[in-house]
């Protein structure tokens, strides 16, 4: 059977069936669009309120031509669309589901921050410059099969059971998100 386009694959689930990405992120191939999903960027989704409202104000007190009346109506409806699927795409977790992830946003916090320079390291100049770029882009950090498997849902790239610290990092932000916390990777940096 062929794989439906906008449909959001198995590729992109957990065993358990969670997903970060839905098919507002699909491109028209059916594969991810943008490396974070698009729930995730929330200045985006403020912007897009701000301009709603604009035009709804616009509308409201009769600043639109007339003759441009329906083309900014049919605009703000998009947008509203638009704007209702990036937050209905949210992932929707049970209260078990988002135990075991805080579990996991610690375990990749705790894998990240052992692979971080201290903020004195980095202060005194004794951090290796080459030596970051390698854990940054390689794959140096070992996870567990769970692990493993958030990291395909995020589309993080696996070499065997290895990521690269910036694709640790962006599980890390994706679990960190979702369930309120922080989401800047200097947070787990050891002083």
């Amino acid at each position: 059977m062929a794989k439906v386009k906008n449909e959001l694959s198995d590729d992109f689930k957990t065993e358990d069936g969670i997903s970060f990405f839905s098919e507002i992120d699909l491109n028209k191939d059916g594969g991810v669009s943008s490396s974070y999903p698009a729930w995730y960027n929330q200045n985006f989704l403020d912007k897009m309120n701000d301009e709603i409202s604009k035009l709804d104000s616009s509308i409201k007190h009769g600043l639109v031509a007339e003759k441009n009346r329906s083309q900014v109506l049919i605009r703000i409806k998009e947008m509203k669309d638009r704007r209702d699927k990036i937050i209905d795409s949210i992932p929707k977790l049970t209260d078990v589901q988002k135990d075991k992830l805080s579990g996991y946003y610690k375990e990749f916090g705790d894998k990240i921050k052992e692979s971080l320079y201290s903020r004195s390291d980095m202060k005194k100049g004794t951090a290796d410059a080459h030596e970051e770029a390698r854990r940054m882009a390689d794959p140096c950090i070992s996870l567990t099969k769970p692990m493993l498997d958030l990291c395909k849902a995020a589309n993080v790239r696996v070499t065997g059971d290895r990521v690269s610290r910036n694709g640790a990092a962006k599980v890390w932000k994706l679990l960190g998100k979702r369930l309120g916390e922080p989401t800047n990777t200097e947070h787990l940096r050891k002083d």
